[in-house]
């Protein structure tokens, strides 16, 4: 009898190779679908407003200078360009909101007469700030605003609400 040449695969690899591709093919699936569910439960926020910086998310540990100056720099100067652009003197609470605390929004909405961010009538050419002092749940600084007639300096205070840094008080010099 003669014995013929037989090539390919017998049954059991081809089984074996079927087990194989099968179970790459579960194990994908179930990463994916588990994936999948997880971004699906991550909370999103959204915001309407129209200025796109936040106060800086602070951890634990005491509040870094830097992030107090940066914080107030960002703001006055978003405050102040309201007034030298085409923007409505409206947008002044807008920026105030974005950075500042519900007594600060509060506080700005009841003064009549100088405007008690600045605390003058006028815009100031330009400011600088210094004597920040911080802990872990507050900060200060100095905030000195330079006209063409003088300076003015202005009295800061901060807080750390829900791990952001807000600006929670302004006082303005006795006149």
């Amino acid at each position: 009898m003669k014995k013929l040449k037989q090539s390919g695969f017998s049954a059991i690899e081809g089984l074996l190779v079927f087990v194989i591709v099968g179970l790459a093919g579960f194990v994908g699936w179930y990463v994916y679908n588990q994936h999948k569910n997880n971004s699906a439960t991550v909370p999103t926020t959204t915001s309407t407003s129209t200025i796109t910086s936040t106060p800086p998310v602070i951890p634990s540990a005491n509040i870094a200078k830097l992030d107090v100056e940066q914080l107030l720099t960002t703001f006055y100067t978003k405050y102040t360009a309201v007034d030298s652009s085409a923007a409505p003197t409206a947008d002044k609470p807008a920026v105030t909101k974005q950075y500042g605390t519900s007594k600060l929004v509060t506080a700005q909405a009841k003064s009549t007469g100088q405007d008690n961010i600045v605390c003058a009538q006028n815009i100031p050419t330009s400011f600088s700030v210094s004597g920040i002092t911080t802990t872990t749940t507050s900060a200060s600084a100095e905030v000195t605003e330079v006209f063409g007639s003088g300076n003015v300096k202005i009295k800061v205070g901060l807080v750390k609400e829900s791990g952001k840094l807000w600006i929670d008080s302004v006082t303005c010099p006795a006149s």
